[in-house]
C-alpha cells in the first residue's frame, strides 16, 4: 500500500537524533525509499479525457487535471471536494468546461485552460450531461430536465457570455456533436447510459442509435447505420468521418462512418478492456481504456499512451477516520452482562457500554469486512463473520480491543449469512445462502451441517438457543412448502420436528426463561377490510394484523401463564433458593404440536418476541410506509392479556440473558442505542441511558478498504448472481484481470467505475453501480424551483411555462399556479425578495435554501410591476411536477380526441406510490369504451401482479335497478378495449407487466421494444461504506419453461416510432396510433350495453347457461 512507505520515512525523520546511522547506509535507504515513492505515487486511475493539439485534460483524484502530452508531471487545475469531471476543451483552446456540484446539483461550468474561479454557465437543477462546445464557441450540453416522462432527454446549447440557452430541437437526444459547419448534428437516442446499465454487450430494445438532423430546419432527424448490430454512443465528427464507439465487435472499440460513400470501418479491435469514453479535436481521438488513456492520431494511425504522472498527495488514499460510524450501521447485539451493545458499521466493529464504561474498538484485520458481530456468554470474545479476500469465514476477536484475531472455519466458498452463539458459550450457529444450518464447535474447531433444504439466497429469520443450549428453535421456509414453518432441533438426540404446518406463516420462536414453553408468532387472524365488495375504487380486502401468539408446551405438566385460575389450577411451586438454576430444557416430543396455547391479546403486525419471566416484549407496527415500530409489553395475567406501549420509533431491541436489561435501538431522527432496566416503561429522560459512540471514530485505510470493497463485490456476484455458470465467465479470471487496475484507484469515484467494467463482462441489466463514500461539497444548498419553467433573454428572464396539473387537487400544482398566486407565462422577473433578477445565476442564487419557505417574486406584466409570495418546492417535487404535466396534457389530448370514449393513465414505475396512482386512473375509466394503459419509461418495481389481475376481471352479469344506472356484478370492472403503450426505455416490473400482458392475450402492445431488465433482484448486496454494484438475482421463465424478457425486451404487436424531431414539436406518434387502434376497435367491436330484457311473466327466471 503506497501510503505506508511515506510513514516509515516520517519515522526515520523524527528518530534520527536519537541514534546514529552510517551515512552510507542512510543514503541508499533515504535513496530507496525516495525511489519507491517516487514510483508508486506518480500513477492514477484516468478517465474522461479531451485533447487540444497537444494539451491533454483528463479527471483523477475526483479533479480536473492538464498535462502537455509526453511533458512533465500533469497540473492540477480543480481542487473541490466535489467530482469535477467530464472535462472539455474549447475550439481555441482557452477554456475549459466541466461538470459539478458545487450548488446543490451537478451543473456546468466555465474556466480557463490555464486555472481560475469557476463560473457556472447552466441552471438546470438536476442532471446534465456535458458533450463539449460547438464551433462557435457555445456549450453543448444534454438534460432530462423537460417536461414528459423521465429519461426523457434534450440537447441545449448555453453561451458562456450570456447564459442564453437554445434547445436542438430533438427529443431523447442523449449525447451529440455539432459539424463544423453548425449546420448538422449526429446524436445519439437511447443506449445503457440511459439506464446507468453496465454490460459489455447489449441488445435490447434501449440499444444506442446514431441519428443526424439538418439545423435550423424543420425536417426531421434520419437515423444512421440502422443495420448495424452494436449499441452506439458517442459520435464525433473529423472531416467528413463521424467516428463513433459501438459494441458489435463483443466490446466497446472505435468505428468510422464515411460520411460521404458510408464506408463504415472498424478502427480499434481491443478485446480485453473496452473503451470508455472519447473525444475528438484537431486529428486527434484520445479515449480512457482500463485505467489508462490513449491517443490516435488519425492522420499516421497511430496510438500511443501518454506517460502521465500526478503530482499529487493522494488525499484520499490517506488514512481517515469517520467521525460518524452509525450512518453505516449494519447491526447490533446485546452483551450478555447487559451492560454493553455490540456494534457493526463499515465492516468494523466496537463494544460501547453504559456510562462510565470504556468504549473498545475491536481489533480486526484491516482489509476484512466484520458482520454480524455478537459476544461471547462469558464477555471474553467477540464472534463474527468476516469477509477477506472473497473468503468469508467466522472469525474470534477479543473483546478488550487486543490484537488476538483467529480465523475459526477454513471453507468460505459460501455466503455466510446469520450467527448466533450458545448460551454455554461451546457452540456456534450459522447459515448460508444455499439454504444449509452449521454448527460449529468452538473447542474442536469443527463444523457440523445440521439442516439443509431451506430456501436460502438470505439469512434464516430465527436461529434461537434454548436456555440450556440442548435444543435450537428454527424458523425455516423450506423448499416446496408454501410459508415458513418453526422446526425444533436437538442437539442431543440429533432429532428435528416440524411444530407448525407450512399453512400459516410462522416464525420468531423464543423459550420461556424457565424452559417449558416455546412462544412464537403466526399470522393467523384473518379481519378484513373493507367487509364487502361495494364501494368506490374497491380494490379487494386487505388483511392488517394479522399476527398473533402463541406458546407450545414443551412439557406436558407446563402450566400455561395466561390461563384462568380454576379449582384444578396447582399452586406455584415455591423457590427455596434466591439464586434462579439454569433451567434444564426438557421436551416432551409425542403429541408437542398439539399442546398449542394462544395468548389472549389483539391481534397485530407483531415481530422479534421476547418472553422474560413476567411477561412478553414485542415490536408492533402500522401497515404504513416508512413507518417505525414501537415496543410493547404484555405481562403474564391469569385469564387476560393486554399490551402496554413502551416506547415508539424502535427499529430494534434485544434483552440480555438475564432478562433484567433491555437494549433499544431507535432510528429517527438519527440511529440511536439505549440501555434500560427491563420494565413497562420506559423512563421519563433517556439521556443517562443513551450510549455515546462519539468516541468510536473509525480509523479506515482508504486502500485497504477499497481491496476489500472489491472482493465483496466480486463475491457476491459468484454467489447472487442468476446464473451459477456466470453466463461461462471463468470469474475468478475476472477478477485477476481487473485486480491491477484496483492499485491505480485513487479515489470512490474511480472504483465504482471499476465495479462498472467488471460487472459489465456479465452482460447483464440492472447492474447499476451507486454511492459509497465519495467526496462531496460540504453543506450543499437544497436547490429551490418555483414549479415553471425559466428563460434567459436577453432582456432578462422571463416565465417561459408553468407546469399543468390535475385541477381538481390543488395541494398538487406548482407554486405558480397555486390558489392566490398571481403569475402567467410571460411574465418577466424583476426581482426575488427584493433583489434584483437579470440572469438564471441570479434566480438560482436567490432561491437557494428557499424550499418551503415563502419568497417574495417581483413580476413585470405589460409594461406593469407586481409582487406576489410564492413558496417554491425542492427539486425532486420539481421532477414529479414536469412529469404530471405531460400527462395531464396526454389525458386530455385522449379524452378530446376521442370526444370521451378512451381513457388514459400513466404509470410511472411499479411501486406503492403509483397503485395509488392506477387506483386513482383506472378508476375513472373503468365504464369507457377503450383505454391506453401507458408504461413507457415506466422504471419497475413489483405490483405488476396487483395491475394484471384487476385487468383479468371478467363480468358475466349485472344488475338493473328500478331507478338508476345498470352495474355489473363484477364491481367497477372494465369492460372496454385495452392498449398498452411500450417504449425503448420501459424497464423492469414495466416490461414484466408488458410481457403479461401480451402473454395473456390482454391487449396488444403499441410502440417500441423494451429495455431488457428482464431479472428481479433484491438489492441485498450493499458494500461496507453503503455502495452497491447491483446483482440481478432471479430469472423469469415463461409456463413453457424458456428464459424471457433479459437482453432483449418485449417487442410490441404494433411497432411505432416516436421520432425526435416531430416529438420536440409535440407530436406523439405512439399515442395517435393507440387511439386510431381503439377508435377502430370500437367502432367495429362496440362495448354491449348494459340493457335488460322486459321481464317475463311468471315466477321463474332462465339459467344462466
Amino acid at each position: 500500500m503506497t501510503y505506508r512507505p511515506l510513514y516509515l520515512l516520517c519515522s526515520l525523520l523524527l528518530t534520527a537524533p536519537l541514534f546514529s546511522l552510517a551515512a552510507a547506509d542512510g543514503a541508499a535507504n533515504t535513496q530507496a525509499l525516495g525511489a519507491d515513492l517516487s514510483s508508486a505515487t506518480g500513477l492514477g486511475y484516468y478517465r474522461m479525457p479531451d485533447i487540444h493539439q497537444d494539451t491533454l485534460v483528463f479527471t483523477a483524484e475526483g479533479d480536473i487535471w492538464k498535462q502537455t502530452l509526453n511533458q512533465g508531471a500533469a497540473t492540477r487545475l480543480t481542487s473541490q471536494a466535489a467530482l469535477e469531471s467530464h472535462p472539455h476543451i474549447s475550439p481555441d483552446g482557452k477554456l475549459l468546461a466541466f461538470v459539478a456540484n458545487y450548488d446543490g446539483a451537478d451543473e456546468v461550468y466555465v474556466m480557463s485552460i490555464n486555472g481560475g474561479v469557476p463560473k457556472r454557465v447552466t441552471f438546470e437543477d438536476h442532471r446534465v450531461r456535458l458533450q463539449g462546445f460547438t464551433p462557435s464557441g457555445d456549450i453543448l450540453y444534454a438534460t432530462d430536465k423537460t417536461v414528459g416522462p423521465s429519461n426523457r432527454w434534450l440537447l441545449k446549447t448555453v453561451s458562456p457570455l450570456s447564459l442564453i440557452t437554445q434547445d436542438v430541437p430533438l427529443v431523447d437526444a442523449i449525447e451529440g456533436d455539432i459539424a463544423s459547419d453548425g449546420k448538422r448534428v449526429f446524436f445519439v437516442r437511447f443506449g445503457l447510459q440511459a439506464s446507468g446499465d453496465n454490460a459489455q454487450v447489449y441488445r435490447g430494445g434501449a440499444k444506442g442509435e446514431i441519428w443526424q438532423y439538418q439545423l435550423a430546419t424543420d425536417t426531421e432527424a434520419t437515423r444512421l447505420l440502422a443495420e448495424h448490430q452494436g449499441s452506439l454512443r458517442q459520435p464525433m465528427l473529423w472531416q467528413q468521418q463521424m467516428y463513433f464507439i459501438s459494441d458489435e465487435s463483443g466490446l466497446d472499440n472505435i468505428w468510422r462512418l464515411n460520411l460521404d460513400d458510408n464506408q463504415l470501418t472498424q478502427i480499434t479491435h481491443y478485446t480485453d478492456y473496452p473503451i470508455r469514453q472519447a473525444n475528438l479535436k484537431h486529428g486527434k481521438l484520445v479515449w480512457s481504456r482500463g485505467a489508462d488513456i490513449e491517443v490516435l492520431d488519425i492522420a499516421s494511425a497511430s496510438v500511443t499512451q501518454p506517460a502521465i504522472s500526478l503530482q499529487s498527495d493522494f488525499s484520499q488514499k490517506q488514512p481517515n477516520r469517520i467521525s460518524d460510524p452509525l450512518a453505516y450501521l449494519s447491526h447490533v447485539s446485546f452483551a450478555a452482562n447487559g451492560r454493553q451493545a455490540i456494534v457493526t458499521a463499515r465492516g468494523k466493529i466496537a463494544v460501547v457500554g453504559e456510562k462510565g464504561r470504556r468504549l473498545v474498538s475491536v481489533a480486526s484485520p484491516d482489509n476484512a469486512r466484520m458482520s454480524q458481530a455478537i459476544m461471547s456468554p462469558d464477555g471474553q470474545w467477540i464472534y463474527a463473520i468476516g469477509s477477506q479476500a472473497g473468503q468469508q469465514q467466522l472469525w474470534q476477536l477479543a473483546a478488550d480491543g487486543s490484537q488476538d484475531a483467529t480465523q475459526l472455519t477454513e471453507k468460505g466458498d459460501t455466503l455466510r449469512t446469520a450467527l448466533a452463539v450458545s448460551p454455554d458459550g461451546r457452540y456456534l450457529l450459522h447459515d448460508d445462502y444455499q439454504g444449509n444450518i452449521w454448527l460449529f464447535s468452538i473447542k474442536a474447531r469443527t463444523n457440523q451441517l445440521i439442516l439443509s433444504g431451506s430456501e436460502g439466497l438470505g439469512p434464516h429469520p430465527d436461529l434461537i438457543w434454548s436456555p440450556d443450549s440442548r435444543f435450537i428453535a428454527i424458523t425455516q421456509a423450506k423448499i416446496g412448502q408454501q410459508r415458513p414453518q418453526i422446526l425444533l432441533y436437538s442437539l442431543v438426540d440429533k432429532r428435528t420436528e416440524y411444530l407448525t404446518s407450512d399453512k400459516y406463516e410462522s416464525f420468531s420462536p423464543r423459550f420461556s426463561d424457565d424452559g417449558k414453553w416455546l412462544y412464537f408468532l403466526s399470522n393467523r387472524e384473518f379481519s378484513s377490510s373493507p367487509t364487502s365488495p361495494w364501494g368506490d375504487r374497491n380494490m379487494g380486502p386487505v388483511f392488517d394484523r394479522r399476527s398473533q401468539i402463541f406458546a407450545l408446551a414443551l412439557t406436558k405438566e407446563a402450566q400455561f401463564p395466561f390461563a384462568p385460575v380454576t379449582e384444578l389450577t396447582p399452586e406455584p411451586a415455591k423457590s427455596t433458593s434466591d439464586k434462579t438454576p439454569s433451567p434444564l430444557v426438557s421436551v416432551d416430543w409425542e403429541g408437542l404440536a398439539q399442546r398449542l396455547w394462544q395468548v389472549p391479546v389483539a391481534s397485530g403486525n407483531y415481530q422479534n418476541l421476547q418472553p422474560t419471566d413476567k411477561g412478553l416484549y414485542v415490536l408492533d407496527s402500522d401497515n404504513k410506509p416508512d413507518s417505525q415500530p414501537s415496543l410493547q409489553f404484555i405481562s403474564f395475567e391469569a385469564g387476560k392479556a393486554s399490551a402496554t406501549k413502551v416506547a415508539d420509533n424502535i427499529a430494534y431491541f434485544a434483552l440480555s440473558p438475564d432478562k433484567k436489561r433491555l437494549l433499544l435501538q431507535q432510528q429517527l431522527p438519527k440511529p440511536s442505542l439505549v440501555i434500560v432496566d427491563a420494565s413497562d416503561k420506559l423512563p421519563s429522560s433517556l439521556t443517562e441511558a443513551t450510549l455515546s459512540l462519539s468516541p468510536w471514530q473509525l480509523s479506515l485505510d482508504p486502500v485497504s478498504e477499497w481491496q476489500q470493497l472489491f472482493d465483496d463485490a466480486h463475491q457476491m456476484h459468484q454467489h447472487q448472481f442468476y446464473d451459477p455458470k456466470m453466463r461461462g465467465l471463468d470469474w475468478q479470471a475476472v477478477k485477476q484481470k481487473y485486480q491491477p487496475l484496483l492499485a491505480r484507484v485513487t479515489d470512490r469515484y474511480e472504483l465504482n467505475d471499476l465495479f462498472e467494467q467488471m460487472m459489465a463482462e456479465l452482460n447483464s441489466l440492472h447492474s447499476q453501480v451507486r454511492g459509497g463514500d465519495v467526496s462531496k461539497q460540504a453543506d450543499l444548498p437544497k436547490v429551490a424551483s418555483l414549479g415553471g419553467q425559466l428563460k434567459q433573454t436577453a432582456n432578462g428572464v422571463v416565465l417561459a411555462s408553468i407546469y399543468g396539473h390535475d385541477a381538481e387537487l390543488p395541494n398538487a400544482a406548482p407554486p405558480l399556479a397555486k390558489p392566490g398566486v398571481n403569475a402567467k407565462v410571460g411574465d418577466m422577473l424583476v426581482a426575488i425578495n427584493g433583489q434584483r433578477v437579470r440572469s438564471m445565476a441570479d434566480v438560482s442564487r436567490l432561491l437557494s435554501n428557499q424550499v418551503a419557505q415563502p419568497v417574495l417574486l417581483t413580476l413585470s406584466r405589460a409594461d406593469q410591476t407586481h409582487q406576489t409570495l410564492v413558496t417554491p418546492i425542492s427539486a425532486e417535487d420539481d421532477a414529479k411536477l414536469r412529469y404530471q404535466d405531460w400527462v395531464v396534457a396526454n389525458r386530455h389530448s385522449v379524452s378530446s380526441s376521442t370526444t370521451n370514449k378512451v381513457g388514459y393513465l400513466h404509470l410511472y414505475a411499479m411501486g406503492h406510490n403509483d397503485i395509488n396512482d392506477f387506483a386513482r386512473e383506472f378508476y375513472t375509466n373503468y365504464d369507457k369504451q377503450g383505454l391506453i394503459i401507458d408504461v413507457r419509461r415506466n422504471r419497475g418495481g413489483n405490483i405488476d401482479s396487483w395491475i394484471i389481475e384487476k385487468l383479468l376481471r371478467r363480468a358475466w352479469a349485472f344488475w338493473q335497478p328500478t331507478q338508476g344506472t345498470p352495474y355489473v356484478n363484477m364491481q367497477q370492472t372494465f369492460r372496454g378495449h385495452l392498449v398498452v403503450l411500450t417504449d425503448q426505455l420501459t424497464y423492469s416490473d414495466g416490461e414484466t407487466f408488458a410481457a403479461g400482458i401480451k402473454a395473456l392475450g390482454l391487449a396488444p402492445l403499441i410502440g417500441k421494444q423494451t429495455a431488457g431488465a428482464g431479472v428481479w433482484l433484491s438489492g441485498r448486496n450493499t458494500l461496507a461504506d453503503n455502495g452497491m454494484a447491483r446483482v440481478a438475482e432471479y430469472p423469469q421463465y415463461a409456463m413453457d419453461g424458456r428464459w424471457i424478457v433479459e437482453g432483449l425486451g418485449v417487442s410490441p404487436d404494433i411497432e411505432v416510432e416516436n421520432l425526435p424531431h416531430e416529438s420536440y414539436k409535440g407530436e406523439d406518434a405512439q399515442l395517435q396510433a393507440a387511439m386510431r387502434y381503439l377508435n377502430e376497435k370500437i367502432n367495429a367491436e362496440p362495448v354491449p350495453e348494459l340493457k335488460a330484457l322486459p321481464l317475463p311473466k311468471g315466477t321463474k327466471a332462465q339459467d344462466i347457461n
